[in-house]
């Protein structure tokens, strides 16, 4: 049976929910442990949080890992410095069709009374939420809530959770890391791509290594875990073009590597970004696996 929990996501709601994850640090800017991070190293495959962030109550999330070191993947949030250090979970997100008011949340009773209790409770005494990132919340709380999203996530008997957590698949440790290298683009994802590229932009010919970028094909936040390692769903680009690549700007015709650009960006504006205008992605690199990638790729921006 999982347990339930509330995060606080704030500014860091959409980082995460496009990494799929949930992280928090592992002390403060004095080097404090606080108890609303340590909870991170509660969570096990299957358990539920519920995401509020800015005054709405967003979906929730079932967790497919229990949680691994890494270091803040992602410049949204507070100010951070390295010696936090830091601590993910992956998490499959489901989002609400409409997300759920504070108020209409507060207006529970039996609800606001459930998120006020506990030894590290969701709302202050107040009855506003606590400046706080993950919280324990009660079986009842998670049912209500549940309700407020449309969603029944257990069952009459209260011993099964839904279809929905029934399939999350859990996320070996080593996993993880894996995932969350490839989305910083480093570890195997960045060597394998660095082979096939023979550690050169095939665009542009850059050969400085820090300003490669180990570049997704298909978008990370709509990729599976495996797609996410393949290298298949992968280009090592410049950073210019990286950028461009990124947010469907410019893509690749799957058939002949011919670059594709999106209406109203110039040939001066992609001179700009270091593209030249009638770049092309060499066909030895159009493997099967890259033409889909790169056919999905076109679909995602309608390019």
């Amino acid at each position: 049976m999982p347990n339930y929990y509330w995060v606080n996501q704030g500014d860091t709601y959409k980082e995460e929910l496009r990494a799929g994850c949930l992280w928090a640090p592992n002390t403060n800017s004095k080097g404090s442990k606080l108890s609303h991070w340590e909870t991170m190293d509660l969570l096990t495959p299957g358990d539920i949080v519920f995401n509020y962030s800015k005054g709405y109550l967003m979906g929730f999330s079932v967790v497919n890992s229990t949680a691994v070191p890494i270091l803040k993947p992602f410049g949204a949030g507070t100010d951070y410095s390295p010696s936090q250090g830091g601590r993910i979970v992956f998490c499959t997100y489901k989002t609400a069709t409409t997300a759920v008011s504070f108020n209409q949340i507060s207006s529970d009773i039996v609800l606001k009374d459930q998120l006020s209790s506990g030894t590290n409770p969701v709302l202050t005494n107040m009855g506003k939420v606590a400046q706080k990132y993950l919280c324990p919340i009660s079986k009842t709380s998670a049912t209500l809530l549940g309700n407020l999203l449309g969603e029944q996530l257990l069952t009459d008997d209260a011993e099964e959770t839904s279809a929905f957590s029934k399939a999350a698949k859990s996320i070996a440790a080593t996993t993880v890391k894996a995932i969350v290298d490839a989305r910083l683009g480093q570890g195997k994802f960045r060597r394998d791509l660095e082979e096939v590229f023979g550690n050169a932009c095939p665009i542009t010919n850059l050969s400085i290594s820090p300003l490669l970028r180990a570049s997704h094909i298909k978008p990370w936040a709509t990729s599976t875990n495996f797609e996410r390692l393949d290298p298949e769903n992968g280009i090592l680009l410049a950073a210019g073009i990286d950028a461009a690549f990124d947010r469907g700007y410019v893509s690749f015709n799957p058939a002949n590597g011919i670059l594709i650009t999106k209406p109203g960006i110039t040939a001066v504006q992609l001179t700009h970004l270091g593209v030249p205008p009638d770049a092309t992605l060499p066909t030895r690199f159009l493997t099967a696996g890259r033409k889909m990638y790169l056919q999905e790729h076109q679909l995602k921006f309608k390019l």
